[in-house]
């Protein structure tokens, strides 16, 4: 699946190490990261600092879900769904709600360039 990154851009990531304050999380903060634009450049280091120990830098999985591949979260779940999982968290991942909205679209632009589909 190939995902165009427009001049509106989604958000997401996930990660083992996040201490994230889920205070401004939920569909506002969604909706901002949504509508800030990201590129993949930056967001590779967001993920190499955030998300690859656990989901490996090919986002193939480790102690956390692959990223990547056709049964990868990231071709399984909508952007806004992505967004979601990295600022609350999941029940084997801790929240990211302290990163950026620039940050978090940084990321997902990063993830729908390397590992959608």
């Amino acid at each position: 699946m190939i995902r165009t990154i427009g001049p509106v851009l989604l958000v997401s990531l996930v990660g083992c190490d996040g201490s994230g304050d889920t205070s401004s999380s939920g569909s506002d903060r969604t909706a901002a990261v949504l509508a800030t634009a990201g590129t993949a450049a930056a967001g590779a280091g967001v993920y190499a600092t955030n998300c690859q120990s656990c989901h490996m830098a090919d986002g193939s999985g480790s102690i956390g879900p692959a990223l990547s591949g056709p049964q990868g979260k990231v071709a399984a779940l909508s952007d806004a769904q992505l967004i979601d999982v990295i600022l609350t968290g999941t029940s084997g991942m801790p929240p990211y709600g302290s990163l950026s909205d620039q940050q978090l679209a940084d990321l997902l632009a990063y993830m729908l360039e390397n590992f959608d589909g």
